[in-house]
C-alpha cells in the first residue's frame, strides 16, 4: 500500500456527490473509494478462523472442513472456545461491586439504558448484515456490540479503547475496499468480518451485571469517538488476534501481502496472562492419515510416520510457514485448519505412532494482540501507545477530517 493516497480522491468525490453519512456495501461513496483503494493483493489466511477481520480480497481457499460425523470436532486439551478472539466470556464480578439500577418500572425485560453518546459515531449510519437481514444502525451502536463481543469487559480501559479504535478503523477500511456483502458494509460473522452481540444477547450473558459492563464498554467507545488508524491518509487494515507467543506476525507471513504497518513486533503476554496459553493435541497415526486422506488431495504418506511431516519453514517470529505432508506443500495456516490448532506457533513430535502437537498463543498473530494490549494497559500504557506499538508507523486520525460532512 506504499504510495497509496485516498484523501484527494475521497474529498473530490464528496465535493461532487455530497458527504458520506450512511455506510453501505452498495453506496456510491464506497464504490468510488474502493476503486481508488485496492485491497491488498490476493491471499488470506488458509484456516477456519483466519478469515476473521480479513477482507474478502485477502482470502484464499481453506483446507475443506471435515464432514460432520455426530461426534463433534476434536477438542483441544484446553477445552477453550473455538472463536479466535476471546469470547465475551462473562467477566467475574468484582468483589463488593454494586449493580446499577435497571429501571424504575420493574418490567420483566427493561429497556437498555441510554448511555451518553458522542455525536461523531452517533451520526454515522452503517448497514450491517445479520444472517440474511440487513439492519441500519449508528456506528456507535454497532461498535458497542463489537467491542463487547471481541474483548472481555473485565479488561483495562486502555485495552478496551484500543479495541474500539481497531474496530472502528476496520469498519471504515471495509467501506473503502471490496467486501463480500452486496447491501452491507460488514456482517456479524467473526469468521468474515467482526463478532457482534446485541443488547439482548449481552443482557442474557451478563445478567445483573449488564449495566456495569455496558457502561465500561460505552466509556471506551465514547472516549475514542471518531478515532481511526491511518496510513498515508487512508484507514488501515486493523487486524487483531487474541494472543501471541513473544512476537506478533508480519502480514505477508499470513496473507502474502506485506503491509508496512503490520510488522512483527514484541508482545508481552505470557502463560501467566492468557488462559490456556499452551495447547496440546494428540493424534494417532491412523487418525492423522485419515484427515490427510480426506482433506489433502495428492498426499502419499510414507510407511514410517516419522517421515509424514517434513521440510518445515518458519517465519522470523518462529511460527510455521509451510511444511511437506506426504509430498504436498501445506502452509502453516492450512495445517492449523486441518488439525484444529489454536495457532501456527506449533511444534510436534512422533512417538510410538502418536503425533503430539503443542502450540502457544491463539489466533493468526497479526496486528493488535488483545492480551498483549491488556498487559500493556495494566502496566500503565494508554491506547495510543498500545496502538502505535502494534500498528507500526500508523497514525491516529480523526475520521471526521478524512470524511467531512
Amino acid at each position: 500500500m506504499t504510495g497509496l493516497t485516498l484523501l484527494p480522491l475521497v474529498v473530490l468525490f464528496l465535493a461532487v456527490f455530497g458527504p458520506l453519512r450512511t455506510v453501505r456495501g452498495t453506496s456510491s461513496a464506497g464504490a468510488a473509494a474502493a476503486a481508488a483503494t485496492p485491497a491488498p493483493e490476493s491471499a488470506a489466511p488458509p484456516r477456519e478462523d483466519a478469515a476473521a477481520h480479513a477482507p474478502a480480497a485477502l482470502r484464499e481457499e481453506l483446507v475443506p472442513p471435515p464432514e460432520e460425523d455426530g461426534e463433534g470436532e476434536r477438542q483441544a486439551a484446553s477445552a477453550e472456545p473455538e472463536a479466535e478472539e476471546p469470547a465475551v466470556a462473562e467477566p467475574e464480578a468484582e468483589e463488593g461491586g454494586k449493580t446499577p439500577e435497571t429501571g424504575e418500572k420493574g418490567e420483566e425485560e427493561p429497556a437498555p439504558p441510554v448511555f451518553a453518546a458522542h455525536t461523531g459515531d452517533e451520526e454515522v449510519r452503517v448497514d450491517i448484515l445479520f444472517g440474511s437481514r440487513v439492519e441500519n444502525m449508528s456506528l456507535r451502536d454497532y461498535l458497542l456490540g463489537v467491542v463487547a463481543a471481541e474483548m472481555p469487559a473485565s479488561f483495562a480501559p486502555a485495552a478496551l479503547e484500543a479495541q474500539a479504535v481497531a474496530a472502528r478503523t476496520d469498519t471504515f477500511y471495509r467501506l473503502l475496499t471490496a467486501h463480500p456483502h452486496k447491501d452491507a458494509a460488514c456482517c456479524t460473522d467473526p469468521g468474515c468480518c467482526k463478532a457482534y452481540l446485541s443488547p439482548e444477547e449481552l443482557r442474557r450473558r451478563w445478567g445483573e451485571d449488564y449495566e456495569r459492563w455496558m457502561e465500561k464498554i460505552a466509556a471506551a467507545v465514547d472516549a475514542t469517538a471518531g478515532e481511526i488508524l491511518t496510513w498515508e491518509g487512508a484507514p488501515i487494515f486493523a487486524a487483531f488476534h487474541a494472543a501471541s507467543a513473544g512476537r506478533t506476525e508480519a502480514s505477508e507471513d499470513v496473507w502474502v501481502t506485506a503491509l508496512p504497518y503490520l510488522r512483527s513486533v514484541s508482545t508481552g503476554e505470557t502463560e501467566a496472562d492468557v488462559p490456556s496459553f499452551r495447547q496440546t493435541v494428540r493424534f494417532s497415526a491412523e487418525e492423522l492419515a485419515g484427515l490427510v486422506g480426506e482433506r489433502v488431495p495428492g498426499a502419499v504418506l510414507p510407511e514410517e510416520p516419522e517421515r509424514w511431516l517434513t521440510g518445515e519453514r518458519r517465519s522470523a517470529s518462529g511460527r510455521l510457514l509451510s511444511l511437506e505432508v506426504g509430498g504436498v506443500t501445506l502452509s502453516g495456516n492450512a495445517l492449523r485448519s486441518l488439525l484444529g490448532l489454536r495457532s501456527t506457533a506449533v511444534r510436534w513430535a512422533v512417538s510410538e505412532g502418536v503425533f503430539t502437537f503443542e502450540t502457544e498463543g491463539y489466533g493468526h498473530g497479526v496486528g493488535l494482540s488483545q492480551y498483549g494490549a491488556e498487559v500493556m494497559a495494566r502496566a500503565g500504557s494508554g491506547r495510543e501507545e498500545i496502538l502505535l506499538h502494534y500498528y507500526t508507523g500508523a497514525e491516529l486520525s480523526d475520521a471526521g477530517e478524512i470524511f467531512p460532512g
